[in-house]
C-alpha cells in the first residue's frame, strides 16, 4: 500500500490552508462515506447528506474496456463501505464533465497512488505542479514499472496506451458552486458572493454543473414553512412535504426532480421539528408518534432519492 507522505499527513490532520490555492476539505475526524464508484476514476461521496461526484487527481486510465473494468473493480473493492478524506487544490483541475479532481485519502493511503501502484493507471499531470501531491503518485508508477505490474508487464513500454481525461484549468464561468455544497448559482448573484473564494468551482453552463452533481437551490417562500407548532400546522407541513415528494417522483431523473425533493425536505424538516416537540409533550400518543416516524422516513427519502450523477 502506498502511504501519503508525512507532509501531506500533517496538512490533512490539521486541516489548515498552507498555500493560497490549496483547500483541505476534510480532516481525520471529518471523513466522507463513499456512496459508489461509477467510473474507474470517479467516486461519489456523501457530503452533508447529499452526493457529489469527484474525480481522481493525477490519474490517467487506459482507454479500453478491459482496463477500465479492472480499474473500476479495484477502486470499488478498495473503497466499498469506507470513509475517505478529500484534499483539493485548483492546481489539480477539473475533468471534462466539470467534476473537481481531488486526492482521496484512505487513512494515510493515497487512493490515486494505490490505483497507479497496482499497474491499472498512469500518472497524469495537473493544471500546475503540486509537488507535495505528485511525489507519492509518481513513486507509485515507478514502483509498478520496475515491478512490471499491470500496464508495465512488458517493461517500460505500457501494454495499453491511454487517452488521459481532459484536465481543465479553473476558469471563471457564468455559474459557480463550492466544492462540497449541493447548489450552483449564477456567478454574479448575491448567493455566489457569499461563497468561499478558495473553494469555488466554475462551470461554463448549467448542464455541466448538473453533471457534476450540483443543483439549483429550491425557492420555497419562507412564509410557506412557518407554523405555530400546533398539530394542525405540523400536519399541514407534512402534507405539503408529501405533495412536493410526489411531484418529485413525477419529474423522472431530471434536475427538476431534485428541486422538488429539496422543497419536500424543507417542509418535512419543519413538520418533523413540530412533531418532535409534540411527542415530547405527549409521549404516550401512539398516533402522533407514528406521524413523526412517517415524517422522518419520508424526509430521509428526499435525501436518498436524489440523483447520483
Amino acid at each position: 500500500m502506498f502511504a501519503v507522505n508525512p507532509f501531506m499527513r500533517r496538512v490533512v490532520l490539521s486541516a489548515t490552508l498552507f498555500t493560497t490555492s490549496l483547500t483541505v476539505v476534510t480532516a481525520a475526524e471529518a471523513l466522507y462515506p463513499v456512496v459508489s464508484v461509477p467510473a474507474p476514476d470517479h467516486v461519489v461521496v456523501l457530503t452533508k447528506n447529499f452526493p457529489v461526484v469527484l474525480s481522481l487527481a493525477h490519474v490517467a486510465i487506459p482507454d479500453d474496456d478491459a482496463s477500465k473494468a479492472a480499474a473500476k473493480k479495484f477502486l470499488a473493492d478498495l473503497l466499498k463501505g469506507k470513509r475517505v478524506g478529500i484534499v483539493y487544490t485548483d492546481g489539480f483541475g477539473t475533468d471534462a464533465g466539470g467534476a473537481a479532481k481531488v486526492h482521496f485519502l484512505l487513512g494515510t493511503e493515497n487512493v490515486s497512488a494505490e490505483l497507479i501502484g497496482a499497474g491499472l493507471a498512469r500518472f497524469q499531470e495537473g493544471v500546475k505542479p503540486e509537488p507535495s501531491y505528485e511525489r507519492g503518485v509518481r513513486a507509485a508508477e515507478e514502483k509498478a514499472r520496475k515491478g512490471k505490474i499491470g500496464l508495465w508487464k512488458n517493461g517500460d513500454k505500457p501494454t495499453v496506451v491511454e487517452k488521459p481525461s481532459v484536465v481543465a484549468a479553473q476558469k471563471k464561468g457564468p455559474f459557480v458552486s463550492e466544492l462540497d455544497t449541493p447548489y450552483y448559482f449564477a456567478s454574479d448573484s448575491a448567493d455566489a458572493a457569499k461563497l468561499n473564494s478558495q473553494r469555488v468551482i466554475y462551470y461554463p453552463d448549467e448542464a455541466t454543473a448538473q453533471r457534476a452533481g450540483k443543483k439549483t437551490k429550491a425557492t420555497v417562500d419562507k412564509a410557506a414553512i412557518t407554523s405555530n407548532g400546533s398539530l394542525a400546522d405540523a400536519d399541514a407541513m407534512f402534507a405539503k412535504g408529501q405533495d412536493a415528494y410526489n411531484a418529485a417522483l413525477d419529474k423522472g431523473n431530471t434536475p427538476e426532480r431534485d428541486v422538488k425533493y429539496e422543497e419536500a425536505y424543507q417542509y418535512l424538516t419543519k413538520a418533523m421539528q413540530d412533531y418532535t416537540v409534540l411527542v415530547e409533550k405527549t409521549p404516550n400518543d401512539e398516533a402522533l408518534a407514528e406521524k413523526l416516524r412517517k415524517c422522518m422516513q419520508l424526509r430521509y427519502g428526499t435525501v436518498k432519492q436524489r440523483r447520483f450523477h
